[in-house]
């Protein structure tokens, strides 16, 4: 008699709707929803707007509550695979700004140790935190599975010999 399948209910990828997509290579696609706090946020960046304010304070007043409420739209579409790590996001002029790296540029993919956000090293280039408007939990997700990902693809391919 087997055991039936472990249902992953409560883990970020499917509490919060991240998807997380395996690639032939070993990669890994993560495709990360906005949540309503988030969208709320970038609509009201500064409180530039009375509307803007009103979202703000709304947002704020809702709390945690709010983090959780998906929408429709991508917070972010990560794709790290051997050949390369592609970071596609929301950009201000309501479209999508891709940014792409060679794998060998990548220094660190991990969950910042000291402040909310994934952290992306490119030594040279690029030092940034993603995501550091959602949950802790996706952020948390996102961050350990990218570095293990990363990690994985580090070690040599094993090769199968054909007997």
């Amino acid at each position: 008699m087997t055991e039936p399948p472990l249902l992953q209910y409560g883990l970020p990828d499917t509490q919060f709707g991240v998807i997380t997509q395996p690639l032939p290579d070993g990669g890994i696609q993560l495709t990360v929803p906005h949540t309503l706090k988030s969208k709320i946020t970038a609509l009201s960046a500064g409180g530039a707007t009375p509307t803007g304010a009103l979202f703000m304070i709304i947002a704020r007043s809702i709390g945690g509550l709010i983090q959780r409420v998906p929408v429709l739209s991508h917070r972010a579409v990560i794709t790290l695979n051997r050949e390369s790590l592609t970071i596609v996001e929301p950009n201000s002029e309501s479209g999508m700004h891709e940014r792409k790296w060679p794998f060998q540029a990548i220094g660190e993919l991990r969950m910042n140790r000291y402040t909310r956000g994934v952290y992306v090293s490119i030594p040279g280039t690029d030092n940034f935190d993603l995501l550091t408007d959602l949950n802790a939990k996706i952020v948390q997700y996102v961050g350990d599975t990218l570095e293990q990902t990363l990690d994985r693809l580090r070690k040599p391919p094993v090769k199968v010999q054909s007997v």
